[in-house]
């Protein structure tokens, strides 16, 4: 993720999604998927238990089916 941040520690992660899938043509046609999660890491090189960087990650990924 971030190149001085290292030993990632997910501390949540919750999510839902749908998805529209075309039975007649076996194909989805649409896709969403919705998360939250929360991730703490270490700082690379300062050695401190005390420094722990927190990550919020709310991200979106949707798909369409273009024809």
């Amino acid at each position: 993720m971030f190149g001085f941040l290292q030993g990632y520690k997910v501390l949540s992660i919750e999510g839902n999604g749908t998805q529209l899938f075309d039975v007649d043509k076996g194909i989805i046609v649409s896709d969403t998927q919705n998360y939250k999660a929360q991730v703490n890491a270490s700082i690379f090189g300062l050695g401190s238990d005390e420094l722990t960087p927190n990550i919020n990650i709310d991200q979106t990924i949707t798909m369409s089916l273009v024809e």
